[in-house]
């Protein structure tokens, strides 16, 4: 049993009656969590010298161009300084670290801390949610990675989740601490993780660090270009492989056919929402690329085409019983989608 005099649990080096006497365990976890944000916070208000401040601003202004037409100058410098202070001078966090841990700090506070020295760029897929506990598989790396769920996180497998994370072995081995905030990112066909493996092969970088460095930005871009694109950018990443396939199939003979849309985005809404929505089954994508270009041909979404049926099914090397078997149910959805909007238009 502790007695008043003794030293308190906590690591503080108080005595117990001066320090958590009364309190249960759960307070000293949060006492330990408040330090540890303090901590966080206080590497912003550390002085920098005239000539880091003028390179931050030149960071700043970068990111506010690129970034600005997405986030509010509030997100974009909460971004932007993740960056600046964890990823470009990370030589500025290390040395604020030294002067952290030379101060007296509960130990409980310091052996999280001293963990804290090299911050991961996270870059990962979530593999599945067990015990609390988000399991992340690393994108350009080996590494699995823990995350405490918190209350209303998005967490859906296959999605990728991005952003700047500490150690906490508080949680497990390989524990993660949020400094700010994740991006998450919908991929149920992998396409988002598969541009940005593209991406870092492309770069010449043989780290991803060094990648990440040079290309934050560029990945927080499309991020955010994703989140705000059109209904055709915001599913596609949710359709199967052989949707995408036949998706791909689908515009590779527009281009062969030099056929061009009267409503290209509107197109492209109905092609992804379709299979999004209604999970048509078929074994070969070329049937649903064929059964799509008749049945937009029917509603008369092409300029100067015409084909018979014979020939369309032919170009696609399908049956014509299974190309229009197939642009039936999609002509009755156009339909059904065009009472919706009328619907929708007319209840505002």
């Amino acid at each position: 049993m502790i007695q008043r005099n003794d030293p308190c649990p906590c690591g503080s080096g108080k005595k117990y009656k001066r320090c958590c006497l009364g309190k249960n365990e759960v307070s000293i976890d949060t006492l330990v969590e408040e330090e540890l944000q303090r901590i966080l916070a206080g590497m912003y208000e550390q002085p920098i010298t005239h000539a880091i401040h003028a390179e931050y601003e030149i960071y700043q202004r970068e990111w506010m161009s690129k970034l600005g037409s997405f986030w509010d100058e509030k997100e974009t410098e909460y971004a932007v300084s993740e960056y600046f202070f964890y990823v470009a001078r990370r030589d500025l966090w290390k040395r604020y670290l030294i002067k952290v841990l030379n101060e007296p700090i509960r130990s409980a506070v310091r052996s999280v801390v001293e963990t804290w020295q090299e911050p991961i760029i996270l870059l990962g897929k979530i593999i599945e949610e067990k015990n609390g506990l988000v399991v992340i598989e690393e994108v350009l790396g080996d590494e699995t990675y823990y995350l405490e769920k918190q209350q209303d996180m998005p967490v859906e497998k296959d999605s990728v989740v991005f952003g700047v994370a500490l150690r906490d072995e508080r949680i497990r081995e390989n524990g993660i601490f949020i400094i700010n905030s994740l991006l998450f990112v919908k991929d149920g066909n992998h396409s988002f993780a598969n541009e940005i493996t593209k991406l870092a092969e492309s770069s010449g970088f043989e780290k991803s660090d060094d990648f990440y460095k040079a290309h934050m930005i560029d990945i927080y871009h499309r991020i955010l270009s994703r989140s705000e694109g059109s209904v055709m950018d915001l599913l596609k990443g949710e359709l199967t492989d052989i949707q995408q396939e036949a998706v791909d199939i689908f515009y590779e003979k527009l281009e062969f056919l030099e056929i061009k849309a009267d409503h290209p985005e509107l197109m492209g809404n109905i092609i992804v929402t379709y299979l999004y929505e209604k999970q048509p089954n078929f074994k070969k994508p070329e049937v649903i690329a064929a059964a799509f270009l008749h049945a937009l041909h029917e509603f008369h979404m092409f300029e100067n085409f015409s084909k018979a049926q014979s020939e369309l099914a032919k170009l696609f090397d399908v049956s014509v019983s299974s190309m229009t078997n197939q642009s039936v149910k999609i002509q009755e959805f156009i339909v059904e989608m065009g009472k919706n909007i009328g619907r929708n238009v007319h209840d505002e």
